[in-house]
């Protein structure tokens, strides 16, 4: 049986089709989560992870951490919301123990508003950024991803996704078929080599072959001009 990395080296890239500088880009997924034992408090799950190492050139690898530098500041938005979330529940609960002030309004009245700005602007940067990262060509996802338990590849030169077991096939296919066109060319090439050994000539005066090279007749000694 064929190893792993064996039909790597006739593999290309999943998103181009380069097969310049291939590396193995890995994804995985959680396919399967089982109980294993349950308490009052707390209950213990085994996950089954599928992961799969698929080629990408180096070109397209740098696209794709490129587009991950991007995301984290989705994520980091999301945080700072969270944080300014959590900050507005304490800075409420107080204002509420503390009730009002001598003039009888509540610091309710100005807590929630300036809480609020603060989350807002977070919440809405991280929804622009989804947005955009999602739409973005450097994006893995519109390239390779799970869809159940099996991967999907989409091709930058197709408008379907393909089974990755099925794109390895055609691309194995594919290289063979390139292998044996370039070996069949090259057989079709004739290139004439010349060697002076195989240029014989005869001596004018006892009609023996001689080679090419030589002055005297090795029959007769005859000089040869």
């Amino acid at each position: 049986m064929r190893s792993y990395e064996d039909v790597f080296v006739n593999l290309k890239c999943v998103r181009c089709g380069s097969r310049e500088r291939l590396s193995p880009y890995e994804i995985s997924k959680v396919i399967d989560s089982e109980v294993i034992s349950r308490q009052k408090r707390s209950t213990t799950y085994s996950n089954t992870i599928s992961t799969v190492k698929l080629p990408i050139c180096s070109n397209c690898n740098l696209e794709f951490q490129r587009w991950k530098k991007f995301d984290k500041k989705n994520k980091w938005s999301y945080r700072g919301a969270l944080c300014y979330g959590i900050m507005a529940v304490l800075v409420t609960l107080l204002a509420f123990m503390t009730g009002p002030d001598a003039s009888g309004i509540s610091p309710l009245l100005y807590v929630i508003p300036v809480m609020a700005i603060p989350i807002g602007i977070c919440l809405t940067h991280a929804t622009i950024i989804s947005r955009k990262s999602s739409k973005m060509d450097n994006n893995p996802k519109h390239s390779l991803k799970f869809m159940g338990k099996e991967v999907y590849v989409k091709p930058m030169d197709s408008l379907k996704w393909i089974p990755y077991s099925d794109w390895v096939n055609n691309t194995l296919k594919e290289s063979v078929t390139e292998d044996l066109e370039r070996d069949f060319k090259s057989l079709s090439v004739t290139t004439t080599t010349s060697d002076n050994k195989m240029y014989l000539e005869y001596c004018p005066k006892c009609n023996t072959k001689i080679e090419k090279h030589n002055k005297f007749c090795v029959e007769c000694g005859e000089p040869i001009n």
